[in-house]
């Protein structure tokens, strides 16, 4: 979406009757807004005591999606691993603990200390394991925002 301090331009006139880069869009002519809210959730499939569930995909459909905070509610202990579908990219160097990553009711949702950004048509994937010994529900959430305008946005960034 077109700038709307600039119209487009990249510059905004100074008070002298010059020109310096717009404060708003950094010169690039190009706003995205904040972002819209947005939350993903996944329900993973129940898994029984010490059993991993197949991996599971959340495709990000409308826009570029910024993750921002993690959440996870279940019904015993798990671990979880989070990919990017388009690169592989792991977040964590194993799977790790339910206490370790994801927030919940008590504690409120975990921040992403550098959130991250999945493309257009991306896809979050996760695998996650049962450690309970009993039969486990698991539901994860991925909260952040949708950055319009930036199809073509940084992935990572």
């Amino acid at each position: 979406m077109t700038c709307p301090a600039c119209q487009g331009a990249g510059a905004v006139a100074t008070p002298g009757g010059g020109a310096a880069q717009c404060p708003v869009c950094s010169g690039t002519g190009d706003y995205s807004g904040p972002g819209r809210f947005k939350v993903y959730e996944l329900t993973v499939p129940q898994m029984a005591g010490n059993a991993a569930a197949p991996t599971q995909a959340l495709n990000i459909t409308d826009a570029p999606f910024k993750w921002m905070l993690a959440m996870a509610t279940s019904t015993g202990v798990f671990t979880a691993q989070i990919k990017d579908g388009a690169t592989q990219r792991p977040f964590f160097n194993q799977q790790v603990h339910r206490d370790t990553f994801w927030g919940n009711a008590s504690n409120g949702p975990f921040p992403i200390l550098v959130p991250y950004v999945f493309p257009q048509m991306g896809s979050i994937l996760v695998d996650c394991t049962d450690i309970s010994g009993a039969a486990n529900n698991v539901r994860l959430a991925f909260i952040g925002v949708e950055l319009d305008g930036l199809a073509n946005a940084s992935r990572g960034r």
